[in-house]
């Protein structure tokens, strides 16, 4: 196993801060409920990245937080990181309507609760 890239990882962490300043604009002004799903799924798919290589391991590219979640087996905050899952279905759900999905997009009171977990 490699050490990690300290300065890969703080891009990736700003990435992540970019798409959570995003959806906390989101909230703030405009509701827009599937531009929130959209980012909520792109912060927790870099959390999973920068877990992965904060193992040393080079993350996949992937965009299935299933099957990242997959990868990320031996992390001691795994249990806690599941919640990020439920953020998969609801982008998928809202993204396509011609697939057949009916989204029930959250509220506002429901996206703040769901964000808040990230």
């Amino acid at each position: 196993m490699r050490a990690p890239d300290e300065a890969l990882l703080r891009e990736w962490f700003d990435r992540i801060d970019d798409d959570l300043k995003i959806i906390q604009n989101t909230i703030s002004g405009e509701y827009v409920a599937s531009g929130i799903a959209f980012h909520a799924h792109q912060a927790s798919e870099k959390m999973l990245k920068v877990v992965l290589l904060s193992q040393g391991v080079k993350p996949p590219y992937i965009h299935s937080l299933n099957k990242l979640m997959d990868l990320v087996q031996n992390f001691p905050l795994r249990d806690q990181m599941l919640i990020l899952l439920n953020f998969e279905d609801m982008h998928l759900n809202s993204r396509d309507p011609s697939e057949g999905l009916r989204w029930k997009p959250p509220t506002k009171p429901e996206a703040i609760e769901w964000i808040g977990q990230l």
